[in-house]
This record gives C-alpha cells, structure tokens and sequence, in this order.
C-alpha cells in the first residue's frame, strides 16, 4: 500500500512539474524583432536591427544587399538608391516621399530612415518590386518575409491544441490554438507531427491529425526558359549612348522598351563599341527587370 502511495505520488509530481514546463504565455512577445525569411530565422544574419515606423519595417541597406538584393545600389551623382527585382526597377532618395518604379513615380512615406549615421530601407514599400509578401506582427514583434515565387499550403487547426517547440508530446508549449485558426504547413514529421507558422509569426509543431483543409495555395514558379531566335531580335546600337548616370540610363532602358514593343520583338541584342565597365554592369542590371515586365529578354 505504501509502495502504491509513493508510486501514485510521484505519477502527480512528475504532471505537475510537465504542466509547469509546458505553460506558456498564449502569445508570447520577444523584446527584439524576429525576422522569418521563408519560414527560416534570420535576425542573427542581419548587422542592424530592424525598425518599425507606423507599421513599415525599416532594415539597413547593409542587410538589404545582404539578405534581400544584392545589386542595391546608392548612386552619389543623382542620389538615388536603386533596388531592382526580377521585374521591376526602382529608384528613390532620402528625404524624397516618391518612388520610381519601372518608370512610373508612385508617392509614398518616408523611404529611407537615417538614425545614428545608418540609412535604414522601408522594405514595406518594396514588396511589389522584390515579390515579396512582408508583414509586421505587433503582437508577437515578429517579421515575416514570404517569396511569393515560393509554394505556399495552409491548413485550419481541427480542434484545439497546443504549438510545440518541437514535434515530441511533452515539448514545452509556445502557445495555443483554437479550432478554425488559419495556420501555414511548413512539413510533415515522421512521427505524426507538423511543423507550422501561425498567424502571429510563431513556427512549432502539432499533430498532423489536428489539422484539416490542407490546401496548396500557391505553388513554385517555375521561370521561363527562353530560347533565341534572329528575326525575334531587335539590335540596339548602345555607341556614344550616356548611361553615366540613373536618369539618363532610365531614358535609354525606355528608348530599347519602345522600340522592341513597335516592332514586335522579344529579345534585345545590344551592339556597338560596349566598354565592359561598371557602367555598362548597372545599366544591364537596370534593363532587365523592366524588359522582362514586357516579355523582352536582352541577349548579351
């Protein structure tokens, strides 16, 4: 009987001390700003961290050409910082409530936050340019950065249950979920858990069987290959053309547009005395995000 009692004790003692573990806050907020890039954390990468201003999210030019495009540039001459994604080209100052994009001036609040000598980028308003979905979560300070080129499932919870920091029964819990909340599916365990992104930002596990209406919403985007022919080619003569600066070689990006439209061509071959120099490397980087909008592919 003693022996029972001791047993019986201990089974309570070790529930007890398991719902202690479990118990969290139902939504948890962390001091610093979380950063998700694909459902993937990324704050360690970033150099500075984010700001958020009126809801937009502000992140160093460092880190935007780190994580985000690589071919960001700050051109001293005009002023303009220049971002460019697989469609679009855009173009904007500080201290400037306008943005250029694919040609078309479009007004907006306060793209370049200057604090402590750093310039921070409102990648809120790039998200058409880069293709991206960005949000800022208030509840749980959280970023979420989705490539809209990327499959996307999402789910609804069944019932409800617990997130889990990992897809194991007695995992200490990161909040709970009700019946109906709208999740993303991440994965599928082998053990019967999934792995998920709530709505608040939070990625955890739950049993595969509390999740119903798995739906692919989005699927990958596959780029097209294209394949060159002569008389679908317009030659461009670049000789004695001015691309020095963002201006002049936005006129010139416009002037090729123009004509490959008028004549019904879907690629641009660039001919004349070329100096390969950095020049001639920001105006191709500049070209082909506007081009391909139109269907247009330079063949170099």
């Amino acid at each position: 009987m003693q022996k029972k009692t001791k047993f019986l004790i201990l089974i309570f003692l070790i529930i007890i001390i398991l719902v202690l573990i479990s118990k969290k806050p139902k939504t948890p907020y962390n001091d610093k700003t979380e950063l998700l890039l694909n459902n993937e954390k990324i704050e360690n990468m970033l150099t500075d961290e984010l700001k958020i201003k009126n809801s937009k999210v502000y992140m160093g030019l460092e880190d935007v050409k780190n994580i985000l495009d690589n071919t960001i540039y700050y051109e001293e001459q005009t002023g303009y910082i220049i971002a460019t994604g697989n469609k679009k080209l855009s173009a904007f100052k500080k201290d400037d409530n306008n943005i250029i994009i694919n040609g078309s001036n479009r007004e907006v609040y306060n793209m370049v936050l200057t604090e402590n000598g750093k310039n921070y980028i409102n990648i809120s308003e790039l998200e058409d340019v880069y293709n991206y979905e960005i949000n800022y979560i208030s509840n749980s300070n959280i970023v979420t950065i989705d490539n809209l080129n990327k499959k996307s499932i999402k789910a609804n919870v069944k019932k409800n249950t617990k997130l889990k920091e990992e897809g194991k029964l007695f995992s200490k819990t990161i909040q709970k979920l009700k019946k109906g909340d709208q999740v993303y599916f991440l994965d599928e365990t082998e053990n019967g858990y999934s792995k998920i992104r709530t709505q608040n930002g939070y990625i955890g596990y739950i049993k595969t069987k509390a999740l119903e209406n798995i739906e692919t919403i989005r699927e990958d985007y596959e780029y097209k290959q294209y394949e060159f022919k002569n008389e679908n080619c317009l030659e461009f003569n670049l000789t004695k053309k001015d691309i020095s600066n963002f201006e002049k070689r936005l006129k010139i990006i416009n002037l090729i547009l123009q004509e490959a439209v008028k004549k019904n061509k879907i690629y641009v071959k660039l001919t004349g005395n070329i100096t390969l120099n950095s020049e001639y490397e920001r105006f191709i980087i500049e070209a082909k995000p506007m081009l391909e909008e139109c269907g247009i592919v330079i063949s170099q």
